[in-house]
């Protein structure tokens, strides 16, 4: 299996679902910069953001969002992130 480098990611929350965002490694967007919600009007709010890896052990989410003030839920984050884009990576 391939080794990929860390991407950074947003968790978005609008009513009771929960949509992650994540940002491409070699972009120099801040957290903060895919903020959809603020730039469209968009109700909702940002739940968790950080890093993701997707490698040989699967996916790993950890660290933070400084610019969002808001923290990686790590395991919790990577099911999500595994449901919704890898189908059981």
């Amino acid at each position: 299996m391939l080794q990929f480098k860390q991407m950074k990611y947003v968790i978005f929350e609008l009513g009771d679902i929960e949509n992650p965002i994540i940002i491409p490694y070699e972009s120099c967007l801040e957290h903060a910069d895919v903020s959809i919600q603020n730039r469209m009007g968009i109700e909702g709010k940002v739940v968790s953001a950080g890093f993701v890896g997707f490698g040989n052990k699967g996916i790993t989410c950890w660290g933070e969002s400084i610019s969002l003030g808001v923290k990686s839920r790590q395991e919790e984050d990577a099911e999500l992130i595994n449901r919704r884009f890898c189908y059981n990576f």
